[in-house]
């Protein structure tokens, strides 16, 4: 949902006025279900998406069992009768037959973003520095590009809302989006050695000035060995 709005060539107008249509509309979720959500949460979602990717978006895990919340839940909240309904509920969830799950393939394709080119005259389109070939039925038309952003060589196309096979990468210059957040390599662990030092060592001894000379030390020596010099 939040995908046309995570680009990163739109200015903050532009991504504004987008995220208004955005929370105006009430988009179905893998369920079949639809519901609306306001400005506010959007933004929310944009921001957390930019500074932690997909993975931010996702519910944390709790670091509690839960144990004395889910026994609330099912001994004393599903089974209070409802003031309006008149019935509890656990009997009217129970009466909507088997709970409705999403598949795996259907929250890939909840999450994939999407994009509309128009087909060369070659039967190509581009998409961030890459080219791709699609069927030569399609030159001409505007398709509908569907992918996810950290694998751009598999690119779906579709027309009228239709699926029309495969954009297939002839030039990939890119295989992650750039508007995707890159983790920060670690430091490296210190090995302790002093490459410099090692490289300073070396040179003093080819140029045969390992150990320093003393000059205090030239008196004493001249002295010990032949007497003042006057």
């Amino acid at each position: 949902m939040i995908a046309e709005a995570a680009g990163g060539k739109l200015t903050a107008r532009e991504r504004g006025a987008l995220v208004r249509r955005i929370a105006a509309r009430s988009p179905a979720h893998p369920d079949g279900s639809r519901r609306t959500y306001s400005r506010v949460t959007i933004d929310r979602w944009l921001r957390a998406w930019r500074e932690g990717g997909l993975d931010v978006l996702k519910p944390a895990e709790r670091s509690d069992t839960g144990t004395v919340r889910a026994a609330w839940a099912e001994h004393v909240a599903n089974r209070r009768r409802h003031a309006e309904t008149g019935e509890t509920p656990i009997s009217r969830f129970e009466k909507g037959g088997p709970h409705r799950q999403a598949s795996p393939g259907q929250l890939r394709e909840a999450f994939r973003w999407s994009v509309t080119r128009k087909a060369t005259r070659t039967a190509t389109v581009p998409r961030e520095g890459n080219a791709y070939a699609v069927d030569p039925a399609l030159t001409g038309r505007r398709v509908e590009l569907r992918y996810d952003p950290e694998d751009l060589p598999a690119i779906d196309v579709f027309l009228d809302g239709g699926p029309a096979g495969k954009a297939v990468p002839f030039v990939t210059r890119r295989h992650v989006h750039r508007a995707v957040p890159q983790a920060a390599r670690p430091d490296p662990d210190p090995t302790g050695i002093g490459y410099l030092g090692l490289v300073a060592a070396a040179h003093d001894d080819e140029a045969g000035t390992g150990a320093k000379i003393d000059f205090t030390r030239l008196g004493r020596l001249a002295g010990g060995t032949g007497g003042e010099q006057r």
